[in-house]
């Protein structure tokens, strides 16, 4: 019987011209408004504004089946959470869907017709009943987050009509199995099918120039995807965690990468990376756990930070001659690769680029570095040889920090300083020579080391805390007369250290400032001067 009422209402309705003011149509609890053969819905108890629609919920089940006719626009939120709005016929008049339009209701099976040319923002985002939909070829615009949230839809197909599919337009649609993109859109929006976790297939047209920003992330089931020769740029983690995508080819044409392109495709195996690429961005292939090798082509310039972190199968990659940066992190955990060739063009490597690397043996750090970052190398348990460059003049805290089995390691000439923990616990370390070009050593500089013997270079006033503290294999130490004041713990708990000298006289040495507890645990009980035996403190 409601539904009759509505009937013969909207043929009262349609009956009368529309005037310059706009009449309004009584409905329990709700007002149907007219205005410029536009529809809205409002409730009576909430205050009517003309520049912004209410947003409200209809859960009468009159709305069920409803036909709407000589509607020019449905407005925004004209419909917006009616609940029981299961189907509903749009009108061959109607031109523009408007923002929100539909969203939240429970309609179940759209066609849209070759009237509209516009579906707005949001039109149907969140209609979690919706399975069916037909899109004319009269539509050209697709707004922002459209269909967002369908999650029963399985297959959509776009005509050639649509210029412009807005951002985010599929968004969470996760049971979205197969899509028609047209030919006549040039870019791919930011996040058109971010989380369409059953998408497996998808053919990006030859017109698209342009991937922009997480535009896949987490679309789970994509195992392949080619991408067209058309495709110049690819934005910031746009097949982010496409945890099924094993492979993929990029195109000869494909200029920019951004960051985090393939951050955490973890079945992914291989890639090359086209010519005319320059940079490789922050995270591009971090969490490829799959991942074995990588081409990079010599138009690279950077690879950026985390771009390989903790690819653990990595065990081939080639850094090419024109790479001048490798950023913080970029290897890190790449416990498979074994080599690593670093070419003369590479000016700085940014921390912990090759952290934990286990499978590398020996490094060469090119002369070409003038800026070497913190615990690059550090704890990669099989290095056993590194040539530092000619002309470095800082060795980095964490430099080599728990390469246990670094055996060799020549320091420049050049270096006038030690960072804090550069070679701690690097227990096969038995010998370095320290050039007297250095004039500061760093705390826990050599901590836990299996260094045997040390000669502490003339130009260092300050022994720093904890220096030597447990180098169980420290037989003896030479102390120069430059030497002002140690710290605390500087050769605690150096077992074996029977031999401490010092290059100056009974009473400089006397003179010198020294820490409560720098020699915990030491069996030496004197210090040999050049006049004779003092005691430790």
């Amino acid at each position: 019987m409601k539904k009759y009422i509505l009937v013969i209402l909207f043929c009262f309705m349609f009956v009368f011209e529309l005037s310059a003011e706009a009449p309004w149509f009584n409905i329990p609890g709700y007002e149907l408004y007219l205005e410029n053969n536009e529809l809205f819905f409002y409730r009576k108890d909430y205050p009517y504004h003309p520049a912004r629609p209410a947003r409200f919920s209809i859960d009468y089940a009159i709305y069920s089946g409803m036909d709407v006719e000589n509607v020019s626009i449905i407005g925004d939120y004209a419909f917006y959470r009616c609940l029981d709005l299961q189907y509903i016929n749009i009108p061959d008049t109607v031109v523009r869907i408007g923002n929100h339009a539909f969203s939240g209701s429970s309609v179940e099976r759209l066609l849209i017709p070759n009237s509209v040319v516009e579906i707005g923002n949001g039109a149907f985002s969140e209609c979690e009943k919706l399975r069916e939909v037909t899109i004319s070829d009269s539509v050209k615009i697709i707004g922002d987050y459209a269909f967002s949230g369908c999650v029963n839809i399985t297959k959509i197909t776009i005509p050639n009509s649509v210029t412009s599919i807005g951002k985010g337009a599929f968004y969470g649609c996760t049971n979205l199995e197969e899509v028609e993109l047209p030919s006549s859109i040039e870019t791919i929006s930011s996040e058109m099918f971010s989380n369409c976790q059953n998408l497996k297939k998808i053919v990006i047209p030859d017109s698209v120039k342009s991937i922009s920003t997480a535009s896949f992330v987490c679309c789970n089931n994509l195992t392949e995807i080619l991408i067209p020769e058309s495709v110049v740029s690819i934005g910031d983690y746009a097949f982010s965690n496409c945890i099924g995508l094993e492979t993929i080819k990029l195109p000869d044409s494909l200029e920019r990468m951004g960051n985090g392109v393939f951050d955490s495709c973890q079945n992914l195996k291989e890639i090359i990376i086209p010519e005319q690429v320059t940079s490789i961005g922050d995270r591009s292939f971090s969490y490829c756990k799959e991942l074995e090798r990588v081409k990079l082509p010599d138009s690279v310039l950077v690879l950026g930070n985390k771009c390989f972190c903790e690819c653990v199968h990595l065990n081939e990659v080639n850094i090419p001659d024109s790479v001048e940066r490798i950023g913080d992190h970029a290897f890190y955990s790449c416990t498979n690769l074994k080599k690593i060739s670093i070419p003369n063009s590479v000016k700085i490597i940014e921390d912990y680029a090759f952290y934990a690397c286990d499978g590398i043996v020996e490094i060469i750090i090119p002369n070409s570095i003038t800026t070497l970052g913190s615990s690059v190398f550090a704890n990669s348990a099989n290095l056993s040889k590194v040539v530092l460059p000619v002309g470095m003049t800082e060795i980095s805290r964490g430099l080599l920090r728990g390469c246990k089995n670094l055996t060799e390691i020549k320091i420049p000439e050049t270096v006038n300083k030690i960072g804090r923990s550069a070679f701690e616990d690097c227990i096969g370390l038995s010998n370095v020579e320290l050039p007297e070009s250095i004039n500061v050593i760093e705390l826990s500089a050599f901590r836990k080391s299996g260094i045997t013997s040390v000669i502490i270079p003339k130009s260092i006033v300050r022994l720093d805390f904890d220096i030597w503290n447990s180098c169980e294999n420290l037989i003896s130490v030479t102390i120069p007369e430059s030497v002002k004041s140690i710290s605390w713990n500087v050769f605690d708990d150096c077992r074996n250290l029977n031999e401490i000298n010092y290059m100056g006289t009974i009473e400089q040495w006397r003179l010198i400032w020294k820490a409560e507890r720098w020699h915990k645990n030491v069996p030496a009980t004197v210090v040999h001067c050049i006049d004779g035996a003092a005691p430790l403190d």
